[in-house]
């Protein structure tokens, strides 16, 4: 799916990284924002740092999925449930039988995040997180997450209620 495609199908919807703008707890906006960017097109100020974490994502990805010995799968569309839609950063095989869905971030430092493993990461992350876990059915996601200023990669483990 091209880019401009795949940003039209989310604007059609709730993708699971809106989720946090949605519930009020996203640092970069909140439900009007949201409203905004869906019925008028408004896409905010240009964040440089999200365009940086594009390119890194490979990296993270694969680094996480060497680390964790598993093989990476690309993410893809996930089946909608009403409104909510989410394309996640890929998948991880073989996990606990099954797979475990994957997505890969950037932060500068470490502050905010907990301890590697757990599910102690920003409020925003865990919705968008949940999310994907609801809409694929699996029981868990990694969050891979690469900080640029000590240029360390950990993984944190989020599971299904």
């Amino acid at each position: 799916m091209q880019r401009r495609e795949w940003l039209e199908w989310r604007r059609k919807g709730i993708g699971a990284s809106d989720v946090a703008m949605l519930l009020g707890i996203s640092p970069w906006g909140g439900p009007w924002d949201l409203w905004a960017a869906k019925t008028l097109g408004f896409a905010g100020p240009a964040r440089p740092a999200l365009a940086m974490g594009r390119a890194i994502e490979p990296l993270g990805l694969a680094g996480a999925a060497e680390e964790l010995e598993c093989k990476l799968e690309p993410g893809g569309r996930l089946e909608e449930r009403g409104p909510l839609r989410g394309t996640p950063d890929g998948f991880l095989s073989p996990w606990a039988g099954g797979r475990a869905g994957i997505e890969a971030k950037t932060a500068r430092y470490p502050d905010g995040w907990g301890e590697p493993g757990s599910d102690e990461i920003p409020a925003h992350y865990l919705a968008q997180a949940r999310a994907y876990l609801a809409l694929s059915g699996l029981q868990t996601w990694i969050v891979a997450v690469w900080f640029l200023g000590t240029y360390q990669q950990r993984l944190y483990v989020v599971e299904a209620d």
